[in-house]
């Protein structure tokens, strides 16, 4: 179901298929990506119009999708792979192995690194070769907005890795962390949990801002950072706090 963030009510008809697990928009806004489970495929809609305009099957269930910056190219995760897909044609160009079962995707700012988590770590794919780093159980990524930090969901913690460098900093604590975001500006990290609880981590240290019924299975935040939204089972709750 499309909302208008102004104003938080629905607009036109959801868009529909068998089981969506999750997805992203194109940074031009143009094109949704869903990642569809049970049917081992991506359905891509014009987020103008809602008309599907393209199918991309699979090998494998996805479970994430992330776009390059410049728009032209998407990764799915699915299974042990990676699919390539070329966005102007919504065609598979490539597909890259990890060599093992890949759960969340971010890419770097200057499109030139991929960063998959999965059990043993974070799998970073750079110039034509792979490296793992970061945190064991490693879930959802998010990266800084100037690029210079990727944060990693580990066990009851986050933490941030250097991008220049690959080396870990020092993780802090989030019990149950399932799901983060970083603020527009870069001053808050925001961490969604098992619990409902919603950290945002700053300076100063780290504080719940908000709680919801269920656990916080997305986070995501409006690009002037005036609102953050969280995704739970019972709907989406939506905090005014500014990030700045």
């Amino acid at each position: 179901q499309r909302f208008a963030t102004t104003t938080n009510a629905a607009t036109g008809d959801p868009l529909t298929a068998a089981s969506i697990v999750g997805g992203a928009v194109t940074p031009d806004g143009s094109l949704l990506y869903a990642l569809d489970s049970t049917g081992d495929q991506v359905l891509v809609f014009d987020t103008a119009t809602a008309a599907r305009t393209a199918t991309v099957p699979l090998d494998h269930p996805p479970t994430d999708v992330a776009f390059a910056p410049d728009g032209t190219t998407a990764y799915v995760a699915n299974g042990a792979a990676i699919t390539v897909i070329a966005v102007a044609s919504s065609t598979v160009t490539a597909t890259l192995a990890p060599g093992i079962a890949v759960q969340r995707l971010a890419v770097a700012t200057d499109g030139t690194t991929l960063y998959a988590s999965a059990a043993d770590g974070v799998h970073v794919h750079a110039a034509g070769a792979w490296s793992t780093v970061g945190p064991a159980n490693a879930g959802d990524l998010a990266l800084s907005p100037d690029g210079e930090t990727l944060y990693v969901v580990g066990t009851d913690s986050v933490t941030p890795i250097a991008t220049a460098t690959a080396a870990p900093g020092a993780p802090f604590t989030a019990t149950g962390a399932t799901t983060l975001a970083v603020a527009p500006d870069g001053t808050a990290v925001y961490v969604g949990t098992g619990t409902g609880a919603i950290l945002a981590r700053r300076a100063g240290g780290t504080t719940v801002i908000a709680t919801a019924a269920t656990s916080i299975a997305a986070l995501d935040l409006r690009p002037d950072g005036t609102a953050l939204y969280a995704a739970t089972a019972a709907g989406v709750l939506r905090s005014g706090e500014h990030t700045s």
